[in-house]
């Protein structure tokens, strides 16, 4: 048996458990001194030495009298490990990153939903009337019955015809109107300020009665 196999042997035992000189020493109830020469190859350990290193590392005799063999076997366990722990830190890091991009689409499909909802509810119409008054109007040329109308919304003209039939039947049936006046004008305003100063607008309709 080679010493200094043997030496680097204990050397790499204690290494990989941690163990400075003096903590095998008192593991092993020898002197710190007697490790020391055993891992520089000065001196060998004895038989109840040799039994309690066994021990101590869960190695047979057969392993330590064959110390070169046995620093191969280990190296190549630490390779093995090594390669296993590689694997299992990439699982971590594309786990993390798994995790950090469902958070990133989750946040977008949101943020698309709610773009959608808004834009939806922007294109959506509804109108709600604000006042009324007999007025007379240039373009019908006679006394007309004018109605404010507040939208809410993106206006369109075709988006407005169904509000703007309602408003006629109702006009049509409102025996409290007026009967000799025979146009109704709608105004439609984005906002109250204009339509309490019946500001001109482009937004209007004019009905007839028949």
């Amino acid at each position: 048996m080679n010493r200094n196999d043997l030496g680097e042997l204990i050397r790499l035992l204690r290494t990989r458990k941690h163990y400075k000189q003096s903590d095998l020493a008192k593991r092993l109830l020898v002197s710190t001194d007697a490790v020391s020469k055993w891992e520089l190859g000065r001196a060998l350990p004895n038989r109840e030495s040799e039994e309690k290193i066994c021990q101590e590392f869960d190695l047979t005799l057969e392993d330590l009298h064959h110390p070169e063999a046995t620093i191969a076997r280990l190296k190549n366990e630490t390779i093995s490990e090594s390669s296993e722990v590689i694997p299992d830190k990439r699982r971590g890091k594309r786990k993390k990153w798994i995790i950090i991009c469902s958070a990133v689409l989750c946040i977008a499909l949101v943020g698309v939903a709610s773009f959608l909802h808004l834009q939806k509810k922007s294109e959506s119409l509804s109108f709600y009337y604000h006042d009324s008054r007999y007025t007379f109007d240039e373009y019908a040329g006679e006394e007309i019955y004018e109605r404010s109308c507040i939208y809410i919304g993106t206006y369109s003209a075709e988006r407005a015809n169904l509000f703007t039939d309602s408003a006629r039947e109702e006009w049509l049936q409102d025996d409290d109107i007026r009967q000799d006046v025979k146009v109704l004008k709608l105004s439609f305003y984005k906002n109250v300020e204009d339509a309490e100063a019946w500001k001109p607008t482009k937004k209007w309709v004019y009905l007839f009665r028949e």
